[in-house]
């Protein structure tokens, strides 16, 4: 069955697709054929019998013919009148779909035969014809994963490959066509890539159906179609042709899966070997190669900005990266071997032929257009690679390629333009056109691109280096810079092609690159072990780096994998690993540094200076190199080192000739003009000093070549003729050589010059445009003029028919100007001036006789002055040529000495040695370190050198004996006032610190600004008013009623103590199935059902007085610590609001957000600060008086009305902050009572200082050991708790008397009593001591004296100390309680001595009537198994269950009197030391022995107002056993409460990331009941969300939004599963934290883009813990973003 209908179902398919064959019915096509398609998918999936039945359907060529055969199908069907029949119609429908598919033309003749290159296309198989409109409809995803479904089976896999390589011109057609070129692409490469993977097919169709071919002729096709003629140099005489990187198919990447498969198919030894050995194809390679050569052409813009910059140079570098140099590091990789030279050498005689052609086709010559410049030079980069690699890995020699001088001429021609042009971008030269030049230049040496760019050029240059002339390739080098007519004797100098300014950067970047050329040995014999090892060296030295940057700046071989096996080997050894820290509250992830042998040894500046892609980076390394000199004391100069150039090392042999042009006489010359002009020079410019210094150094330690010696040296050389100023092509001879006269041209000022038009312009763009950008290598330049004067008084060297020129006024030289010369005939004496006197060149002026039209030629014109055609200059009328001369009479050694004493600012300063002495291991210091260094090095390595050095020093230590010159006395008061100048400067810099920390310190309003008053000080005295600073207006000020002054705080929703669990230990987040999630009793849910519980018992007002809210959205106040008027805080807001300021801060300005104009931290309101009375102050010191007396005194206040206070600015102020605290968190935390009452309100009021309390407590630890080490600097908690006071006070006014009475049991009103006993009022010991605390303090009168404050600390502490005993009795076993009952007894009433087992066993007596001891009693096999209860053991239980509450009126006596808290050593202190400060230990006791310190000492605390404490107990138990025999368990449980937490943390977090990446990715949420596409987990409670959907939108808020206000009141911590990132919401706003999970090297990675295994941060993790307890988010968190409901 199958067997029949699956052909007639691909059949129906087939002729579906040939009816709807036109482009405009694509995609409805598709559509339609979906149920088909589906049915075709079901059909594969049904197992192996049915691939087979599928592929005898696709590959069967007869039943392709049967079916599809016109004659045979048109008498099945019967056709309509004046119809044809259906077969026919889709017949010819087929026919016009292949016609019309586009075929590459020009097709090489001996490919005519190629079946993917033919015209005409032949199917034969169902498979032929699915492939064909595969590529019709440009392969529409059904189909492709239709056919790709297929592939594991051999007999489907050829053929499919078959038909996919016929229709391979095709596709690449398609691909230049398609309006989706992205789309088209990723499926083409979708297919391809599991095709041409496999080797043996791969080999097989290169084989047999020609696939290189097929690949190389359609990408030459897709490259002919856009071709553009060259402009490089002259037009009319360029045959070139050039890529349009304009046109779609680059710009769009439309030829990137014809080369990602060209490169696939070359990762084959088999594939590539056979393209190397085929002539015909690296010719047709390189024809295409040559299309890129000189592609995006820059011309240097001269008179005006460009006005549109182009953007086609990131289509030129991506193509060259991928389409040319990724192809040819695969052709590399297999010609490592010595037996495959033959295949180097092959594609080095293609290139080579290419190259010459190209040479041709541009007219090239020395000289090309210096305002042109391309970056691409795809032949040369072939030619170099392919060159280097048959010479270090394959033996060969550069002679047996028999390459001409004339091609190595015109070879360097193009690489040596790019590395001017560089030098000229970042000089500023290019800056009119724009930054995308610029772009270029970085994008030459980013690390992606170096290997196939900078490098081969560099090479390339380093190649011609070694077969050139040396001093043809020195001069040519410079003179492209354009710095040849800078390099002269002459006083005076004109460059024709340079403005002064650029001068010296151009002439830097020629010795730089020189230098370069001569030691950057990637090319000359470096292996790949200490090339990755010199890469990673460069790029620490500049930067630490993470593992994942060192691996992505590493430069990289295009198409080859990352770097080697041996990086983490090389990294290990070069480097040491930072952990990741935290810097100014930032995370940093996982840093490599630099050892410190790595900046001894390995610290090479060249090669920064070649990979720095920013000139920062440069500096950087230099910066960090001197603070790694300075710290080992290696360096202790006041000036920067030197940079520390890496001495000269061994090259390939084969490149040794390189080195000759350290010896050549040229740059010698070149050397001894910049040493010249530097000591001459006013401004000492230190770079070209230094590389020049460098230049000599290498050419010491350089091996001689062999050198001969002219017959004889004239004592008077012409000016830029350097090979006749030298007797020598050997360094050391020629050091010591003494130049005495040059003649030099005069200067000849043009009419007009080109330079001097633009120069403003210039000026004024590259100051808009200078960034800090730098390269590594910079030159500019023409051929500035000839090599030196050339007359007939120069003939022969006869000097006679010279002549003076006195009338002449440019010759006339001052006295102060002049130097004396010596006549003397040795060496020693031919340098005689003073070394601390700059040489001035003495010239006088000849004229030489006029030439005859036959002598001048272009070089003498060039000498006699005249100036070459430079581009859009104009004619200029000059004087007549005369020549100077100028008076030298130094040699390079004599210049060097002279140097030493001015680097140093001494006399003399320079001794040559003595005595022989040894290299120095690590060279470090500064100009006069360095000469001093070389000049050793000189006299230790030649005999005669060291001999006039003696000679150079003798002299001029005679000359230093006489009296010093003026301006010997100049310069030393120069130097003396440089130093001066260098202490004031580090003077004023101190000063400017020590200021600023004063002033940091000063702007911090520390809480209490007056010491706490002396103790014993009873009396109550004025107090002098705080003085605050207005950050807005400056002004200082106290606050006053009139004019009040506010603290600029945040005030935050927050649920932090609501999380607090009485579970010690911590819950970690479930990641397997089984693990279960529980917290413990959570403080938010065990108040919130005590609450709601006690509401059901008791009346409402009873039960809101009883308890505090606030664990759950409670108000968490906190200040940056400034100051400002409200008057200026209105203004300020009011500015916000108009001038529209926060839409670019993301503040909410109209619900009252701002920054602090100060410090910028967000706030959103002010807390007024309240004056103190000047009548009355708040008391350190408690007076001594009776408790029962001032107990007394607070119920006749708690009695009184209190006054309303008259409405000021102040009370406004005040109302406004409590609006907004109000307002700070949702109402669902701020209404617990059915209606509104003020019960409700003062429940809200009080609970707010509980919470700053609490969370005070939690900032610091839990607890207050060490308190003193850890009080804030900036705390408003005082200023919170009088603005609190006034609302409990005025807008409240609840009667506290009645449970003051209650208290304490002394006040007499009987009718009060009688009314309050009727009322269902919660009792006593049931009430919230802490609670009970804020209620008393906050509604009094403030300020509060300090004998009241601790009369109600007494108090409640009664009270509290009884629900102790209480609670500990319930825990007793039966037997164990009548045992306390019974040693109690002796007990007396009347006596005023308290014992603990006295008191518990009177507890026990009065509790017993009532049930709560009934299930302990009905259950004694339970109760026996208890520990028995010691004395000591119920002294700790008392002091565990006072704890907390001490701890809250003990910060509540700090914020209220301004005491200091006491320190404590330890946690087992914490309750002495805290009963202490408070005053709440009784002195007077007796019997304080150790034994009762130890077992009773909380009793000591025990204080009652009352005279008779028995009565008070009796009375608060009472009430209890009430309630308790109507609800036992009610009752007890109610009794039974624990007031210890601890500290709110965080979901302990599995060590590895993938354990939680596992388990959530696929877990369902709990509200819609589907994986989520974004799950997020909550940090906090453990909960899944899903992120940025609505499914689970409730109340018109996202999941994510709607847990957040759950959870944490507005603030959740959010774990992105498939991001790894923490994302926290804070209301409205949303950002994301970072990564709780790194990597091995200490990395994050979002998104999980690297794939590396991720493992918890254990110090980031405490870090967000902390965060999130301390409400510090906001502040840490710098990004944040306003979220809009879409989390």
């Amino acid at each position: 069955m199958a067997e029949n209908i699956v052909p007639r179902l691909i059949l129906r398919f087939t002729q579906h697709l040939r009816d709807n064959h036109t482009p405009d019915s694509f995609l409805s096509a598709i559509q339609e054929a979906e149920g088909m398609l589906e049915l075709l998918h079901d059909l594969c999936k049904m197992g192996g019998a049915m691939h087979s039945v599928m592929t005898r359907a696709l590959t069967n060529p007869q039943l392709y013919k049967n079916l599809t055969d016109i004659s045979n199908a048109v008498k099945k069907y019967k056709a309509e009148k004046g119809k044809k029949p259906y077969p026919e119609t889709s017949k010819e429908n087929y026919l016009q779909a292949v016609n019309s598919m586009e075929v590459p033309s020009n097709i090489p003749k001996h490919l005519k035969d190629c079946t993917a290159l033919q015209n005409e296309i032949i199917h034969k198989t169902f498979l032929d014809e699915l492939v064909f409109w595969s590529v019709k409809y440009e392969f529409p995803q059904k189909i492709v994963t239709l056919l790709l479904s297929m592939l594991p089976f051999q007999d489907y896999k050829e053929p499919f490959t078959r038909a996919f390589v016929q229709h391979y011109s095709r596709i690449s057609m398609a691909l230049t066509n398609t309006e989706h070129p992205d789309t088209l692409s990723n499926r083409v490469v979708h297919i391809s890539v599991q095709l041409f993977s496999n080797e043996t097919l791969a080999v097989k169709m290169a084989d047999e159906m020609q696939l290189l071919h097929v690949m190389v002729v359609s990408l030459l096709n897709m490259i002919e179609n856009i071709l553009i003629p060259s402009t490089i140099g002259e037009p009319d005489q360029n045959f070139h042709m050039v890529v349009n990187c304009s046109h779609r198919t680059l710009v769009l990447n439309c030829y990137w899966p014809i080369v990602s498969d060209f490169i696939n198919v070359l990762s084959h030894k088999a594939i590539a070997e056979r393209f190397l050995r085929d002539h015909t194809l690296l010719k047709y390679w390189m024809v295409f190669l040559s299309y890129f050569a000189g592609m995006n052409l820059n011309i240097r813009e001269l008179t005006q900005h460009v006005e549109f910059e182009p953007n086609t140079y990131y289509a030129a570098f991506s193509t060259e990266l991928e389409a040319c140099a990724a192809p040819m590091w695969q052709m590399i990789s297999h010609c490592k071997a010595k037996e495959n030279i033959k295949l180097t050498s092959s594609l080095l005689e293609v290139s080579m032929t290419h190259l010459q052609d190209w040479f041709d086709a541009l007219n090239v010559s020395d000289n090309p257009d210096p305002y042109q410049i391309s970056f691409h030079l795809p032949l040369h980069r072939y030619f170099a690679v392919f060159l280097s690699q048959a010479v270090r890995k394959q033996e060969a020699t550069v002679a047996q390629f028999e390459i001409t001088e004339d091609f190595f001429k015109r070879l360097m021609v193009h690489p040596l333009a790019i590395q001017v042009a560089n030098c000229e971008i970042h000089a500023g030269m290019w800056v009119r056109n724009g930054l995308q030049i610029r772009g270029q230049a970085m994008t030459y040496v980013q690390s992606h691109f170096c290997n196939s760019m900078v490098d081969p050029d560099l090479f390339t240059l380093q190649l011609c280096g070694s077969q050139l002339d040396p001093d043809y390739y020195v001069h040519k080098l410079f003179d492209r810079f354009s710095v040849m007519d800078w390099i002269t004797i002459a006083p005076k100098h004109r460059n024709s092609h340079l403005d002064e300014e650029k001068e010296l950067p151009l002439l830097e970047g020629a010795l730089t690159l020189l230098l370069m050329i001569l030691n950057c040995r990637q090319h000359l014999g470096l292996s790949d072990r200490e090339i990755l090892q010199t890469e990673l060296v460069t790029q620490l030295c500049a930067n630490d780096k993470t593992h994942s940057q060192l691996i992505d700046l590493v430069p990289d071989k295009t198409g080859l994998t990352g770097p080697g096996k041996d990086f983490e080997d090389i990294l290990k050894q070069v480097a040491d690993y930072k952990e990741p820290v935290f810097e100014s509250g930032a995370m940093q992830q996982g840093m490599y540094t630099p050892k410190a042998e790595v900046w001894a040894k390995h610290y090479d500046p060249l090669h920064v200076i070649l990979r720095a892609v920013h000139k920062r980076d440069i500096q950087s390394a230099m910066d960090r190199y001197t603070t790694y000199v300075k710290n080992s004391n290696k360096f202790s100069g006041t000036t920067s080192p030197w940079p520390p150039f890496q001495p000269l090392k061994p090259v390939h042999k084969e490149f040794a000739s390189l080195r000759r042009v350290l010896h050549c006489k040229t740059l010698h010359g070149i050397v001894f003009t910049i040493l010249y002009k530097s000591l001459s020079s006013q401004s000492l410019a230190e770079p070209p000093i230094y590389l020049a210094l460098q230049l000599l150094d290498m050419a010491v330690d350089c091996p001689n070549f062999g050198h001969r010696k002219r017959s004889e040296s004239l004592d008077r050389v012409l000016d830029k003729e350097f090979e006749g100023w030298f007797p020598s092509n050997y360094v050391l001879p020629n050091l010591r050589h003494t130049i005495k006269e040059v003649i030099v041209p005069k200067p000849v000022i043009p009419r007009t010059r080109v330079a001097s038009a633009t120069a403003n312009a210039d000026q004024l763009l590259n100051s808009l445009l200078n960034d800090e950008v730098f390269v590594l290598v910079s030159s500019t330049g023409l051929l500035a003029g000839g090599a030196g004067l050339v007359t007939e008084a120069l003939a022969g060297g006869n000097h006679g028919a010279i002549t003076q020129d006195t009338g002449d006024d440019n010759s006339e030289v001052s006295e102060d100007d002049s130097m004396d010369t010596s006549d003397a005939d040795t060496t020693a004496s031919q340098s005689t001036v003073s070394l601390t006197t700059t040489p001035t060149p003495i010239h006088s002026s000849v004229q030489a006789p006029a030439p005859t039209p036959i002598q001048q030629s272009p070089l003498h014109t060039s000498l006699l002055g005249a100036t070459p055609k430079t581009r859009g200059s104009t004619p200029s009328v000059e004087s007549p040529p005369t020549t100077d001369i100028v008076e030298v009479n130094e040699s390079i050694l004599s210049l060097l000495v002279k140097l030493h004493s001015k680097l140093s600012g001494k006399e003399n300063s320079y001794k040559p040695p003595t005595k022989p002495q040894k290299e120095e291991g690590m060279r470090v210091g500064g100009g006069a370190y360095y000469i001093k260094s070389f000049l050793d090095k000189v006299a230790r390595s030649s005999p005669e050198c060291n001999r006039y050095l003696e000679g150079i020093c003798h002299v001029h230590h005679d000359q230093s004996d006489g009296p010093s010159t003026e301006k010997d006395s100049i310069t030393e008061k120069r130097r003396k006032a440089r130093e001066r100048q260098q202490k004031l400067l580090e003077q004023f810099a101190s000063s400017q610190k020590k200021f600023m920390e004063k002033a940091l310190e000063a702007d911090v309003v520390e809480e209490g600004g007056d010491k706490t008053q002396s103790q014993g000080q009873g009396e109550e005295a004025e107090a002098k008013p705080i003085e605050y600073d207005c950050v807005i207006c400056g002004q200082s000020s106290s606050s006053t009623e009139d004019h009040p002054m506010g603290m600029v705080v945040l005030l935050q929703a927050t649920s932090v103590l609501g999380h607090r669990s009485q579970n010690p230990d911590n819950c970690c987040l479930p990641v397997k199935d089984g693990m279960t999630l529980y917290q413990g009793n959570l403080c938010s849910a065990v108040h919130d059902v005590r609450l709601s519980t006690l509401q059901k018992y008791f009346d409402d007002a009873s039960c809101l007085q009883a308890v505090s809210i606030g664990w759950e959205g409670g108000v968490h106040t906190q200040t940056c610590g400034h100051c400002l008027h409200i008057q200026c805080y209105k203004s300020y807001m009011q500015s916000l609001r108009t001038e529209q300021i926060h839409m670019t801060q993301n503040l909410a300005v109209e619900k009252g957000e701002f920054t602090c104009p100060l410090c910028r931290q967000l706030s959103n309101a002010v807390l007024p600060c309240t004056p103190l009375p000047t009548h009355v102050t708040r008391e350190a010191v408690a007076k001594e008086t009776n408790m029962c007396q001032v107990a007394k005194q607070l119920a006749a206040v708690m009695n009184k009305d209190q006054p309303i206070p008259s409405s000021s600015p102040l009370t406004h102020a005040m109302g406004s902050i409590m609006e907004d605290i109000s307002n700070a968190t949702y109402p669902r935390f701020t209404n617990y009572c059915k209606t509104q009452c003020p019960e409700n309100l003062f429940l809200f009021i009080y609970s707010v200082a509980r919470s700053n309390l609490e969370l005070e407590l939690v900032r610091r630890g839990g607890n207050l050991v060490s308190a003193t080490d850890k009080v804030p600097k900036r705390s408003c908690i005082g200023a919170l708790l009088d603005v609190l006071s006034m609302h409990c006070r005025i807008v409240v006014k609840l009667p506290l008397l009645p449970r003051w009475s209650k208290l304490t049991q002394i006040y007499s009103d009987k009718d009060k009593k009688s009314v309050a006993s009727e009322k269902k009022e919660v009792p006593l010991l049931y009430h919230d001591v802490v609670a009970m605390l804020l209620q008393f303090v906050l509604s009094l009168p403030q300020p509060l004296h300090k004998d009241q404050f601790l009369c109600i600390v007494k108090s409640v502490f009664s009270l509290l100390y009884i629900q102790a005993l209480a609670i500990i009795s319930c825990k007793f076993p039966e037997g164990e309680r009548i045992a306390w009952q019974e040693n109690g007894r002796r007990w007396r009433a009347e006596s005023e001595v308290f014992t603990l087992e006295g008191l518990m066993s009177y507890v026990i007596t009065v509790l017993s009537p009532s049930w709560l001891y009934l299930d302990a009693d009905m259950l004694p096999g339970i109760a026996i198994c208890q520990a028995v209860w010691s004395p000591l053991s119920v002294e700790s239980a008392i002091q565990l269950q006072c704890l907390p509450y001490l701890r809250v009126a003990a910060l509540l006596q700090h914020y209220m009197f301004k005491e200091n808290l006491p320190p404590c050593p330890s946690e087992d202190m914490e309750f002495e030391v805290l009963v202490n400060y408070l005053g709440l230990c009784r002195q007077d006791m007796v019997g304080d022995s150790s034994h009762t310190r130890q077992t009773a000492y909380s009793l000591r605390c025990l204080q009652f107002a009352h005279s008779d404490p028995k009565s008070v107990i009796k009375v608060w138990c009472e009430e209890l056993n009430k309630f308790v025999n109507k609800q036992q368990q009610t009752g007890k449980n109610f009794l039974m409460y624990n007031p210890t937490y601890y500290l709110p943390r965080l979901l302990g977090l599995p060590p590895n990331y993938d354990e939680i990446f596992q388990y959530y990715r696929k877990k369902q949420c709990h509200v819609c009941c589907q994986v989520p596409k974004e799950p997020a987990v909550c940090l906090v409670c453990g909960t899944l969300v899903c992120l940025k959907t609505d499914c689970c939108r409730q109340q018109n808020l996202l999941e994510s939004m709607q847990h957040a206000i759950n959870c944490g009141a507005g603030t959740a911590l959010y774990l992105g599963i498939n991001s790894s990132t923490v994302i926290i919401i804070r209301n409205q706003r949303a950002c994301a934290w970072g990564s709780l999970y790194l990597d091995s090297h200490g990395e994050e990675d979002r998104d999980l883009r690297r794939g590396k295994p991720l493992y918890l941060s254990k110090e980031r993790f405490r870090m967000l813990e902390q965060l999130w307890r301390t409400m510090t988010i906001d502040h840490s968190c710098k990004r944040w973003m306003w979220h809009n409901n879409r989390l």
